[in-house]
């Protein structure tokens, strides 16, 4: 069986065939995410930033469902 290559086109949001030897273009830059918009949360508690936010977490031993959560932490 003959190796293949492919490649996400987020233009056409499907795989597309490469060459073997293609080169991925290099990036643009370094990502640099924002800080995250100002919530209160159910207790009546003003989180302003991510460390704030993480704090929170620590202080009532809790976590968000999402992209950060890892189930081996636990």
């Amino acid at each position: 069986m003959a190796r293949r290559r492919f490649i996400w086109n987020k233009d056409t949001h499907k795989m597309e065939e490469v060459p073997l030897d293609y080169k991925a273009p290099v990036s643009e830059g370094p990502f640099v995410m924002g800080d995250i918009q100002p919530f209160v949360t159910t207790d009546k508690v003003e989180i302003t930033s991510r460390s704030g936010l993480r704090d929170y977490e620590r202080r009532n031993n809790v976590r968000q469902v999402g992209n950060d959560f890892n189930p081996s932490e636990f």
